[in-house]
């Protein structure tokens, strides 16, 4: 039973129920979500880094052969580039999109079996290893480049480094298979 002259009160607004309500803290804490995520994103280096490797029951001489001339890459490069040369130097497109440039052997290490490169766009180098395991070999491949400066520029390399590293992964498969029909 009710009395006739009760009214009922209203709850008395906590701390929390007023901030809630308040359109300018919503707005606050979506503007430090955005910023924290602008400035988290310089923690990705510059640098982009990809290891590959794949390995081959061939001999270490027989792989190498394959590797030490740029213009031996033409069999197995799945890039579908083809060797050039300019200005007496041999070099190579290697490549697509942001990641393409010309390839350059800086040094052929054939006591270590190891070939350093380096590329014209975007600080691009790498490296070719081969060595030797108790069936065969292990060819590692190392590619570095840098991308832009901004925070999203590093974020889509890293993102899209998987794209190169598959293409990358095909060229050694098809390097293994060329070494292992001879």
């Amino acid at each position: 039973m009710t009395d006739a002259n009760f009214t009922e009160k209203e709850p008395q607004k906590t701390d929390m129920d007023k901030q809630s309500t308040n359109p300018a803290w919503a707005l606050g804490l979506v503007a430090f979500s955005i910023v924290s995520f602008i400035i988290g994103l310089f923690i990705l280096p510059q640098k982009v880094e990809i290891v590959r490797f794949v390995e081959i029951s061939a001999d270490r001489e027989m792989v190498w052969k394959h590797l030490d001339e740029i213009e031996d890459w033409d069999s197995w490069d799945t890039f579908g580039h083809k060797h050039e040369k300019k200005d007496g130097t041999t070099m190579r497109p290697f490549a697509m999109d942001e990641y393409e440039g010309n390839l350059v052997f800086t040094k052929v290490d054939a006591e270590e079996f190891r070939i350093y490169y380096e590329l014209d766009k975007n600080d691009g180098a790498g490296d070719l290893f081969v060595e030797r395991t108790p069936d065969g070999v292990r060819v590692f491949w190392h590619h570095s480049y840098m991308c832009g400066f901004g925070p999203f520029s590093r974020m889509i390399h890293w993102l899209s480094r998987g794209k190169l590293a598959l293409e990358l992964d095909k060229s050694l498969v098809k390097l293994q298979e060329i070494s292992t029909s001879q």
